[in-house]
């Protein structure tokens, strides 16, 4: 908060100056006016030009797009580095471990070192590859494979299906003018959440696709054909925009009830998890990674969820991971699945593991103990370890600087950084733009060029796993077909009506839900138009039969630094004002609440006062309501326990599960209507 106001007042100081200056210049409030005026537009002019230029000067190390070709057999390729000739890694016959090595014989250092990053991008259109389109993103598709030649990335923000296909095959079309022709892979965090559970620091809602529960709902669902399900469809609408890598699933285990993560997570039981996390996976990357799969990055290795005090590790102040109770196997657990699933690509998290017998207390990007000890020696995994985003150098976003994720390695210099990270075992840096720290560390012989070709291997071979040297391009009208069709779309609502926990239904062993039709109700959170299709929606409560009252889940913002403002966390309960407003209405009429729960939360008033608790985990208010008014009945179990009181909270182990003295509802918690069928989920 202090950097923004700190940005907007020297920003509005410079502009209140320079008018100053002017009005006694020109002695009028026209020169006030002109002068600031003038040097803000001869600014944007001299910063676009300078940018044309650049851009001229990279577009200008590009060659001609590689096009197809006959050889003398009768073969069809495509000429990637176009010397005329079928080169081994240009032939779709040959085995990929040849195709692999006979392109890294060709590659020069740069080249290799470009496979090794994959920064955030944002996408704009197939005529803006050299605009950035969002502050998040490093640079332009442009600068980032004609310069820094760099093929993979990270994708930021949404468009239409159609556009978004069009730009897609716009940035292969641009890699196909590079020297050896190399295809970008396009990476993504989960885009199929319904509104609003995404991360914040990755994609919008992307509206174009079907919407789904976040995973904390398919827990509740706790049915792995469902996900697997989840897994094949979203893959083929992923497949149609050109996204072949997915950052996804987090197999962490939410141990620790305050973390603000807990939302894309599969629940509080790592057994569970494991199992839940192997069906994802082979969801979206079916029996084995071919041309219509999405490659899977399982994350947080080891697993984030045992933070100390919920502070995520993102922030500055949340580096430390701990395990009072001793639980590191138990958060291992889900990730031993994903490596059992050969899942393409792990991730490790920001923080640094507290008080681990041989272990280094740095953060996990950087600990060779737990990325080579662990994950590749003791597992056995050999695919790639893609590090969490901007670990290396700080970020510039609107002219506020957010720190390196370094924890524990804030005293190295950004090329030390680099070195400890490769010296550590991993394969991609996510979120960074500073390939050339890389080179000049093989350069100076302090990375050898077998270890950078280790890495590369392993990236060149997912490349060629997926398809995208044959053919990369995507055809729009599958895009516009398949993104949100009318079978995706239903598949996600039927999985939303599964993921929906009842918590309470009247007192005294007599049931409120569901809610008769034509009654008189009274409504907060609820839009009235989907209200009055089942009942008439009054002004106050006491002209009510009941109140419908629908809750956000309780946080406070947390004002300690701008990246932890970004996420809902700390508390678990609901201030005194939001308890005290809640109460008047739960006094006058009976009420029934619904909480959009993506975490667990202390609500033992709401328990004692309501007629009825509905809990849902990213659902359509249309469906909310099929469920208040008996269209189906709830079926989904709690994925995780419900605290008794923030001092419960307090007392909690953070690495263990089910520990929460006296919880007011347990983990698997969840009633149903008595006579009234269930949602099914019946797809195959």
């Amino acid at each position: 908060m202090k950097d923004i106001i700190w940005l907007l007042g020297s920003r509005i100081l410079i502009l209140a100056a320079l008018a100053a200056i002017g009005g006694l210049v020109f002695s009028s409030w026209l020169g006030a006016v002109f002068l600031p005026v003038t040097i803000v537009a001869v600014k944007i002019l001299v910063r676009l030009t300078m940018g044309a230029i650049r851009n001229s000067k990279m577009r200008s190390k590009l060659g001609e797009e590689a096009t197809m070709q006959t050889d003398e057999s009768g073969y069809t390729f495509c000429d990637l580095n176009k010397n005329g000739k079928l080169d081994i890694y240009e032939d779709s016959r040959e085995p990929i471990e040849r195709r692999v090595e006979d392109l890294l014989s060709q590659m020069t250092i740069e080249e290799k070192v470009g496979q090794m990053f994959c920064p955030y991008l944002s996408s704009t259109n197939e005529n803006k590859l050299h605009k950035k389109g969002s502050p998040f993103s490093a640079g332009t598709v442009l600068e980032t494979i004609a310069e820094k030649q760099v093929s993979a990335f990270s994708c930021m923000g949404s468009a239409k299906p159609e556009v978004f296909a069009k730009w897609y095959n716009a940035c292969q079309r641009l890699a196909r003018r590079t020297r050896l022709g190399i295809p970008i892979t396009l990476g993504s965090d989960p885009r199929h959440h319904f509104i609003g559970e995404n991360n914040p620091l990755a994609t919008l809602v992307d509206n174009g696709l079907s919407t789904w529960p976040a995973p904390i709902g398919l827990g509740a669902c706790a049915d792995e054909n469902l996900v697997e399900t989840f897994g094949k469809l979203a893959r083929r609408e992923l497949r149609a925009l050109g996204i072949s890598f997915g950052l996804h699933p987090v197999a962490d285990t939410a141990t620790e009830p305050r973390w603000p993560r807990i939302k894309e997570t599969f629940g509080e039981d790592a057994d569970l998890n494991s199992r839940l996390t192997a069906a994802y996976i082979r969801g979206f990357q079916g029996e084995k990674i071919d041309s219509s799969s999405v490659a899977c990055c399982v994350k947080h290795f080891p697993g984030g969820g045992p933070q100390k005090d919920g502070d995520d590790a993102h922030y500055t102040f949340g580096k430390e991971q701990i395990y009072p109770g001793d639980g590191f196997d138990y958060h291992l657990k889900p990730f031993e699945a994903a490596v059992d699933s050969d899942v393409a690509a792990v991730m490790p998290y920001y923080g640094i593991p507290i008080g681990q017998e041989g272990i280094e207390e740095v953060g996990f990007n950087f600990n060779k103990d737990v990325i080579t000890g662990l994950l590749r020696e003791k597992l056995g995994y050999d695919g790639i370890v893609h590090t969490d985003y901007s670990i290396i150098k700080d970020n510039l976003i609107a002219g506020i600087r957010l720190p390196a994720r370094a924890w524990g390695v804030e005293a190295l210099s950004a090329h030390e950084r680099v070195k400890k990270a490769i010296d550590a075992g991993i394969d991609q840096l996510g979120g960074e733009f500073c390939s050339e720290l890389l080179v000049d560390l093989v350069k100076s012989g302090e990375v050898s060029e077998s270890r950078i070709d280790e890495s590369c291997r392993r990236v060149l071979t997912l490349k060629f796993k997926l398809g995208l040297f044959d053919n990369p391009f995507v055809p729009v009208e599958d895009a516009i077909k398949l993104c949100n069709n009318a079978e995706y779309a239903k598949a996600g609502e039927d999985a939303m009506r599964k993921s929906l926990v009842l918590l309470k239904n009247g007192k005294n062993d007599t049931s409120t839900l569901p809610l008769a039709k034509n009654i008189k109700v009274y409504i907060e959170g609820f839009q009235k138009s989907n209200v009055s299709r089942y009942a008439e929606v009054v002004s106050s409560p006491d002209k009510a039969d009941f109140a419908l009252v629908h809750l956000d889940f309780p946080y406070r913002t947390d004002k300690r630094e701008l990246l932890a403002m970004m996420f809902k966390g700390l508390d678990l309960d609901y201030t005194e004002k939001q308890k005290k407003k809640l109460h008047k209405v739960m006094k006058t009429c009976p009420t029934i609440v619904c909480i959009n729960m993506v975490r667990p939360a202390v609500i033992p008033e709401i328990a004692e006062h309501s007629a009825g608790i509905l809990c849902e985990f990213g659902a359509r208010e249309t469906i909310i309501l099929e469920a208040i008014f008996g269209e189906f009945s709830p079926s989904g179990k709690l994925p995780f326990e419900l605290p008794r009181s923030m001092e419960a909270v307090r007392k909690q182990k953070c690495d263990t599960p089910f520990d929460s003295e006296n919880p007011l509802y347990e983990y698997g918690f969840g009633l149903q209507y008595d006579g009234i069928d269930v949602a099914t989920f019946d797809y195959v």
